[in-house]
């Protein structure tokens, strides 16, 4: 917990002064407020791309880490009282219950993000993937040892800057997560202290909104997952498009690329920096000059993540061998990306070792299986949105509905539909289903509750649930402050085979088909017979010689 302490100030001391730059420049300034997790935000935002760009030439390890905390030592000597005053502000004004619950859900989060990391896909690849970037600068071809390695996140490269591989001490690869969803607690648990007048009902959403947040990844926050990052931006992007009095669009768009170079699944969210550009098209003067702006910013983001995915697969959107613009020698094979798409989407409908089964069925056929092997909260959320949705439906007939909550409503609904229909893997559209659910009970509690003080009781849920989630995650001994008072549990041990195949050195489990943290490369099954290494190097990179002669 020490370790992983350290490393989450490490986040927050560098992130802050590197997102205060950003929302600080004349073009962000005037009238917007912003709290203190939008400068980390911002901060970690701008870290990704920089450290996407940094891939290209050096491994993620200690010289990009060393370059980019003495540019945030600079800015915090440049703006200290700014800064000093700026997290000072933050804790000021707390009481003593506060402060002792802000300190349950720090001490919670460090116990639940330091066990031993349980995620199956960071078994699959997660933890494998970090590695490489750890090691080596961006290794072209590595899809063809297997296409999950080319499942290009850029969380996993602000995994890897933070994780101090270059020590040998432990994995880290649960501090960034564990401190951005310790954040964001802190965040809408301050948030609801202003629960009144028109504020009420956003307070009522804070506690609805990290409440289920916090139920839906459990389990997840020792893992590197970039599900839960993801579904942290997209969550903040809602928040700044549609709940805000005013809305930054240069900001927004920051955040919505960082979401989509996350993870794809939260595509959706491109539509919220339009929706903002039409609505202040006549109102704000400079909407014009900030929409090239943000389309500069959004390409700043991109560019080194298209990039990273033509480097790592030759396309530039894995898994999809849509804009094949690249010919180069370590492509992908394009039948390779279309199987494993289509076992991405099957997979999700029938979550089953016969999922093929599901490419020929209806809609109503695979419907009652995929319903059968979701997780009881999944269900319950299930069910929630099946009575929560006619009830929507009619205050926004009866004029009951805020026009602020019906756009996010008819945003979220939409948006998850999409992304159910796609690949219906529940955590792929989280992001869009828990505001759905949190601003649809925050309507009914607003309409219903009018004790204000009821509001303060409800967001101690929040360190209440983190204890039993502690609790719960204790119940087979998983949780120790000895085992984890200064490392995290180590991953779990898997015994492998050691062999080299045309000259590519690989291990491969024994037992089942995850190779957590073993030294790379480790892959579940040996790779195609025709991958070849393009040098004499790991790092070089690899391509499949009947691909490359046929192209």
């Amino acid at each position: 917990m020490i370790a992983t302490a350290f490393i989450g100030s490490m986040i927050f001391l560098t992130s802050l002064p590197i997102g205060y730059l950003f929302l600080k420049t004349p073009s962000n300034e005037g009238s917007n407020r912003y709290f203190i997790l939008d400068y980390i935000l911002a901060g970690i935002s701008l870290l990704m791309a920089l450290a996407a760009l940094i891939s290209f030439v050096l491994p993620i390890a200690l010289l990009p880490l060393l370059l980019l905390l003495a540019a945030a030592i600079f800015l915090w000597i440049r703006h200290y009282t700014a800064l000093r005053q700026l997290v000072l502000s933050c804790w000021a004004s707390l009481n003593g219950v506060e402060w002792a619950a802000s300190l349950i859900i720090i001490v919670a989060m460090l116990l639940l993000s330091t066990t031993s990391p349980s995620w199956v896909d960071a078994g699959l690849y997660h933890a494998q993937t970090i590695q490489w970037i750890d090691s080596f600068p961006v290794v072209p071809g590595l899809g063809n040892l297997h296409l999950r390695l080319a499942f290009n996140s850029h969380f996993h490269l602000i995994t890897a800057l933070f994780d101090l591989s270059f020590l040998n001490l432990s994995h880290f690869h649960g501090a960034a997560t564990a401190f951005l969803v310790t954040a964001f607690c802190l965040h809408y648990y301050f948030q609801t202290t202003r629960g009144n007048g028109d504020n009420r009902s956003r307070a009522w959403y804070h506690v609805f909104l990290i409440l289920l947040l916090l139920a839906a990844f459990q389990g997840w926050y020792s893992s590197p997952s970039s599900d839960l990052p993801a579904a942290l931006f997209a969550l903040a992007a809602v928040d700044i498009a549609l709940l805000r009095k005013q809305t930054n669009p240069i900001y927004l768009a920051l955040i919505v690329a960082s979401a989509v170079t996350i993870k794809l699944t939260v595509f959706p969210l491109l539509v919220l920096p339009i929706i903002v550009v039409y609505r202040q098209w006549r109102t704000a003067p400079l909407i014009r000059s900030m929409a090239i702006v943000m389309g500069i910013v959004a390409l700043i983001v991109f560019a080194p993540f298209i990039g990273r995915n033509v480097v790592l697969s030759g396309y530039p959107l894995i898994p999809s061998t849509e804009f094949d613009f690249f010919p180069v020698q370590w492509k992908v094979p394009a039948k390779v990306v279309a199987d494993h798409a289509e076992e991405v989407k099957y997979f999700a409908r029938r979550p089953l070792p016969d999922w093929e089964i599901a490419k020929d069925a209806a809609f109503r056929a695979w419907l009652p299986e995929w319903y059968n092997q979701q997780f009881r909260f999944d269900k319950l959320l299930l069910w929630a949105t099946i009575i929560l949705t006619p009830l929507m439906v009619l205050r926004w007939v009866f004029g009951h509905l805020d026009k602020r909550n019906r756009v996010i409503l008819i945003f979220s609904f939409v948006s998850a539909s999409i992304i159910f229909w796609l690949a219906p893997a529940t955590r792929f559209f989280y992001p869009f289903w828990l505001p759905f659910i949190a601003i649809s009970a925050a309507e009914l509690a607003n309409a219903t509750i009018s004790k204000l003080w009821l509001i303060a009781v409800a967001r101690h849920c929040v360190p209440l649930l983190l204890i039993l989630l502690v609790l719960y995650e204790n119940r087979n001994s998983e949780i120790s402050i000895n085992n984890q008072f200064l490392f995290p549990v180590p991953y779990r041990n898997v015994e492998v085979i050691k062999s080299e195949i045309d000259g590519i050195p690989v291990s491969i489990p024994t037992d089942g088909d995850k190779c957590w943290n073993q030294h790379i490369p480790c892959l579940d099954q040996a790779p195609n017979s025709e991958v070849r290494l393009l040098g004499t190097q790991l790092e070089q990179g690899f391509y499949v010689e009947k691909a490359n002669e046929s192209n």
